[in-house]
């Protein structure tokens, strides 16, 4: 029995193991926290000591306020491991191997959607893809959240039945602490089903079900947030700031200009301990009034940050320059960022030529969904390449089923 499981999992052992290697590898570089992780390492350290999820993650001489300007997912992931006792390489290692397990998710879901050569061609590319592997030394929450997304998805699909995609909205919900955009995918997912099913009715009553469990999900945090902030802050009081800056210029990640941003007047008298919602708040109320005031630059901005989000792929090669201590614009960086892109490129050729017309709608729903989620959160916010790593798995799944040129292996999988 142990020698038949162990053969049933043989097809994806040696991409796993390069995977797992590759992540390793560059998880023992010298690196230092970069970018944001700084102020993820810092939240997660403070909260392994006890502390809470304070200002003081955002400058450490800060009044210990509480906050919610970054979705803390992440951090508390980060925290559980430095609690654990892990530090530096230890723990740069602990998340390489959990951000391995996205191989795991792209070769289950590409061997579900065309079989099992599919699959493991599918986990051959993801534990291959050069972003994830520069970006498995940092303290990002793309690789972590790429390797739940995928499993989760990669369960979803071996589910038979029909009303299984919106108890997913559960794990969905709680994975929005880490990324958004999960939360939009858990929506959707069982809505676009029902639409398939050519059933308005039942679109509605499945969207408005996922919403109700993600809104179960993320209850504690928010339950949290209207005791500490004042404002049930579903995921994180940074979202008005994102959505403004997306406003601003192109769109991307820069300062938000003090003439577009809210003067202290507009935001009211609030207590210290409730000026950091009350101040995201008019931020989205600013946002709206400039997206309503000129929808067609809005739309035209958008399709520039769709493009700065799928276009290229320099994120993963400029962080860990930085990490490094080196320039993010010099020759390795350049280069890795080239390399990167070119991937990027190849597998968009391989999941157009592997689109799976001819598979279950649930399994297409499956991996078209978290793609179309993506584009729909970053084609209004903030956009910007380091955030569609979070769904590689999803297009190494339909690149492996383009390696074999669309065609479903004759047996199951």
């Amino acid at each position: 029995m142990r020698g038949a499981a162990s053969s049933a999992w043989r097809w994806i052992a040696a991409p796993l193991a390069v995977g797992v290697l590759l992540r390793a590898l560059v998880a023992l570089l010298p690196v230092e926290p970069a970018w944001d992780g700084v102020l993820y390492l810092r939240a997660a350290e403070q909260l392994a000591a006890g502390e809470g999820y304070t200002l003081r993650m955002l400058r450490p001489d800060a009044a210990p306020l509480p906050t919610a300007f970054y979705p803390v997912g992440y951090p508390a992931f980060l925290a559980l491991l430095v609690g654990a006792g892990l530090s530096g390489a230890a723990l740069r290692l602990a998340q390489a191997l959990v951000a391995s397990l996205s191989v795991l998710g792209a070769g289950l879901l590409g061997r579900r959607l065309a079989g099992r050569r599919a699959g493991r061609a599918a986990a051959w590319l993801m534990a291959l893809h050069p972003g994830s592997v520069l970006l498995a030394a940092g303290y990002l929450a793309e690789p972590v959240f790429a390797a739940a997304l995928g499993l989760l998805l990669a369960f979803a699909t071996y589910r038979r039945r029909r009303r299984a995609l919106t108890p997913l909205a559960l794990p969905l919900g709680a994975l929005a602490l880490v990324r958004p955009v999960s939360a939009i995918v858990a929506v959707l997912l069982p809505a676009l089903a029902a639409v398939h099913r050519r059933s308005l009715r039942g679109a509605v009553a499945a969207g408005l079900g996922a919403a109700a469990l993600v809104t179960v999900a993320l209850a504690p945090w928010m339950a949290r947030n209207a005791a500490a902030l004042g404002s049930p802050v579903a995921i994180a009081t940074n979202g008005g700031f994102n959505l403004l800056l997306g406003t601003v210029g192109l769109g991307g990640y820069g300062e938000l200009p003090a003439e577009v941003d809210c003067p202290r007047g507009e935001i009211g008298l609030v207590s210290a301990a409730h000026f950091e919602a009350a101040k995201d708040r008019c931020r989205s109320r600013r946002a709206l009034r400039r997206i309503a005031g000129d929808p067609l630059g809005a739309l035209l901005r958008g399709a520039v940050k769709l493009g700065d989000t799928f276009g290229h792929e320099s994120s993963p090669a400029r962080h860990l320059a930085a990490a490094l201590g080196a320039p993010e614009d010099g020759t390795p960086a350049i280069a890795g960022s080239a390399l990167c892109t070119v991937f990027l490129v190849v597998l968009y050729g391989l999941a157009w030529r592997g689109r799976p017309h001819h598979v279950a709608p649930r399994t297409r729903l499956l991996l078209l969904v978290p793609l179309l989620s993506t584009a729909l959160l970053h084609g209004l916010v903030l956009g910007g390449d380091r955030y569609h790593l979070a769904v590689v798995p999803c297009l190494a799944a339909l690149a492996g089923a383009g390696l074999l040129g669309g065609r479903r292996a004759p047996a199951p999988p």
